[in-house]
């Protein structure tokens, strides 16, 4: 997809990483063939040929104008899709631990109600519990926050 740099200057690097050097200096109005979009370590990455046919990547931040939204809502689709995932993950894991627990009360409730003992590893599995609901928590809130932030994107 062909697209054309709006902010003032771009610089377009070798690679993704921290290692990545910078290869060149884009002006507004530049034009770039726009390749693919990735994700990595956290931050968005455009794929582009430059017009002399060198390939490089763009900061996800870059602002630019194309004659297609194709790409970028491919883009959008895909970190949605992500983000879904892991939302889906985080409930699964919430809702493990609180029904670990709710077992572990009806166990209880049981044996206070017929008066028995009951050989059971409560701490162990009530500190499983507890982590579970804590890691899907943080999966749940995380992957709303991705949810929500590819709109803005």
């Amino acid at each position: 997809m062909k697209a054309k740099i709006i902010d003032s200057e771009a610089t377009v690097y070798s690679g993704t990483g921290f290692s990545a050097i910078p290869i060149a200096e884009l002006v507004a109005g530049s034009e770039v063939d726009i390749l693919a979009a990735k994700k990595q370590d956290g931050q968005k990455w455009f794929s582009v040929t430059l017009a002399d046919g060198q390939m490089g990547f763009l900061s996800g931040k870059t602002k630019f104008s194309a004659d297609s939204t194709e790409s970028i809502s491919e883009w959008r689709g895909t970190e949605q899709k992500e983000a879904g995932k892991r939302i889906v993950r985080g409930a699964c894991w919430l809702i493990g631990g609180v029904l670990a627990i709710a077992f572990m009360v009806m166990t209880i409730n049981s044996a206070v109600s017929s008066r028995s003992e009951v050989e059971f590893p409560f701490k162990p599995v009530a500190l499983l519990a507890v982590g579970a609901i804590f890691y899907g928590g943080f999966l749940l809130v995380g992957g709303i926050v991705e949810y929500m932030q590819s709109f803005r994107d």
